[in-house]
């Protein structure tokens, strides 16, 4: 009898050991994907500005910190902000043109900070596409 009951228990704690590590792996990818780009490429091609991606690969000398997109890149569906020389950028709708602010690399290696203006198709607000 107490070796059933052990048996039950090692299956308990095993259950909820893997549990938690599903939870970490979950939440190591969902960081990773918000913080790099080539990474959050790859989970959304669609929503991503492959140009950025690229921008950001062939700049690695630029200096990370001088341009950072809360978003990470074009998201028209994610209203977010762009850090740039001390301020911030916020995404804005004018009408149903959503002003995405996200960061290039110039032909000298510098993150900047740049915008594109994108057409919503079903409509604008509070700096993101519906």
């Amino acid at each position: 009898m107490a070796q059933g009951k052990n048996d039950s228990h090692n299956k308990y704690v095993f259950s909820i050991v893997a549990i938690v590590l599903v939870v970490e792996v979950v939440a190591f990818i969902a960081l990773i994907a918000n913080y790099s780009p080539a990474f959050g490429y790859a989970l959304n091609p669609a929503g991503y500005d492959s140009v950025v991606g690229a921008a950001t690969e062939t700049a690695a000398h630029a200096k990370q910190t001088d341009c950072v997109d809360s978003d990470t890149g074009t998201y028209y569906r994610t209203a977010g902000f762009v850090t740039y020389r001390g301020g911030k950028f916020y995404d804005n709708c004018v009408g149903s043109t959503l002003n995405e602010k996200y960061c290039d690399v110039n032909s000298n290696g510098d993150l900047v900070l740049e915008t594109q203006n994108y057409l919503c198709k079903w409509g604008c607000e509070k700096g993101a596409c519906y």
